[in-house]
């Protein structure tokens, strides 16, 4: 391929990426779907000497949506504007020129089907911690949106999560911090030393869960009848954001 197009090497944009990791024994897995590292993560190399310097790398959060706008921005197209909210991606042009800030510095991760082989769950990845919640339920069926038993949107009061509850069940939640253990090997949700650190991350998952038009469990009767909806107050085994952390406000 590179032979072919270098007589026009100068005007040609080459992207080479793949889909997500698989696991191959790690954690125990096969196959993929989980917030883990293995998973999340994918190739992304891209050739386009005017532009790109030869065996330069770039150590920033992107993500396999921003690809195609970045040949868009290169090409000199435009993006189309009723796509935007819908793909909230960014160009990594300014990242090809040798910045160093990337589009984003936190990363949201969801898996909607719920059973027992790959359950479903929500993650972030931000300021070099990984938090995962596993959802405890099945969800057999969806709740219709004007049901009554469907339970309400997580929402902020001013710009805190201060109302907003949480299960507070340990084993539902996994925190990992991938710069002393990059391959996410112990959880330290429950560790004394990272409390604040764990609020952090909790404030970042429900920041990215929130801009990301998130509320599929509002849908699960077993969300409901289990309380393990994120923001689904009044059920036992549930904490709010406040009494856990204390006030904490939108990173």
């Amino acid at each position: 391929l590179l032979d072919a197009v270098e007589p026009a090497r100068d005007s040609t944009v080459v992207v080479f990426a793949s889909d997500q990791g698989i696991f191959l024994g790690e954690h125990g897995r096969v196959d993929k779907r989980l917030a883990y590292e293995e998973a999340m993560a994918f190739p992304l190399i891209i050739r386009y000497p005017p532009l790109v310097r030869p065996g330069s790398s770039v150590d920033a959060l992107v993500a396999s949506f921003d690809v195609g706008l970045t040949v868009l921005d290169l090409a000199g197209a435009a993006y189309p504007e009723r796509y935007a909210a819908r793909l909230p991606g960014s160009s990594l042009v300014p990242l090809l020129r040798g910045g160093t800030h990337g589009p984003r510095t936190a990363h949201y991760y969801r898996y909607f089907q719920h059973h027992a082989a790959v359950p479903g769950h929500v993650a972030v990845r931000a300021g070099g911690l990984k938090l995962i919640f596993w959802y405890a339920h099945a969800c057999r069926h969806v709740i219709r949106g004007d049901d009554a038993t469907r339970p309400p949107r997580p929402r902020k009061s001013g710009d805190t999560w201060n109302a907003t509850a949480v299960p507070l069940v340990d084993d539902a939640w996994e925190l990992f911090d991938l710069e002393a253990d990059p391959a996410e090997m112990r959880n330290v949700w429950a560790t004394p030393a990272y409390r604040s650190r764990r609020c952090e991350a909790l404030i970042a998952l429900l920041d990215a869960k929130h801009d990301a038009r998130d509320d599929d469990e509002r849908h699960c009767p077993e969300a409901v009848q289990q309380g393990t909806a994120l923001g689904a107050p009044g059920k036992k085994g549930q904490v709010t954001v406040g009494e856990l952390c204390g006030t904490r406000r939108r990173a």
